[in-house]
Order: C-alpha cells, then sequence, then structure tokens
C-alpha cells in the first residue's frame, strides 16, 4: 500500500511513500483516543494501526479468516469499533466485528455475520 501527504489542504501532493505494508482496499479511522486505524484485504480480512499519527505500524491484526472486501469502520458511543466488510465469492454474506482499541493494541471482542 502507499501514499502521499498533503500539506496545502490537497492543493499539491509530495512523493508517493510505500508503508511497507501488504494489502488493498484500505479504510483509515482515527479512533478517539488518537490511534489511526488501517482495515484491509489481504492476509485474509486485517487491520493495521498506529498511535504516532502514522510514523509506526502494528499489525497485522486478523478480524476474520475470510478474504472481506471494502471494510469499513465506525466508532460507536461506547468506544468499541464497528468494523463492517463482505465475503468475497459465492454464496458471499456481509460480516462485521466489534474491536476494542487502544494506545496499547487492538483485539477482535465479537463477530457478527
Amino acid at each position: 500500500m502507499h501514499y502521499a501527504i498533503s500539506e496545502d489542504r490537497g492543493k499539491t501532493w509530495g512523493p508517493v511513500q510505500s508503508f511497507g505494508l501488504k494489502g488493498h482496499c484500505p479504510y483509515f479511522l482515527r479512533h478517539s483516543s488518537g490511534v489511526i486505524l488501517l482495515a484491509h484485504r489481504v492476509p485474509a480480512t486485517s487491520l493495521h494501526w498506529s498511535a504516532d499519527d502514522g510514523k509506526t505500524w502494528h499489525g497485522p491484526v486478523q478480524i476474520d479468516t475470510v478474504g472481506g472486501a471494502y471494510p469499513s469502520m465506525v466508532e460507536l458511543p461506547d468506544g468499541l469499533v464497528y468494523c463492517v466488510y463482505y465475503e468475497e465469492g459465492k454464496g458471499s454474506s456481509i460480516r462485521g466485528v466489534q474491536l476494542g482499541v487502544d494506545t496499547k493494541g487492538v483485539s477482535v471482542v465479537g463477530k457478527k455475520d
């Protein structure tokens, strides 16, 4: 996965850089704790997290064993994060997990198929 940084609200962009992470279909969420979550597919359905504004990344944390496509996340009022995605392939379904998040890490606390 790759990224670029803009210092002028998107008018111009710096050089493309690599996260050094494998994956695609990324989705970012900044948690109220300040942790940045990066959910993606490959390997399986996973996420990486950063507690220092993206300078360093931890993970991957496996969310599910299926190849989930196009994850999306929202922080719930209790601070948990709900991540929803669809399972690829014939007979695919919508799946979701609840994640516990703090500056020490991320954990799966519940699954919904």
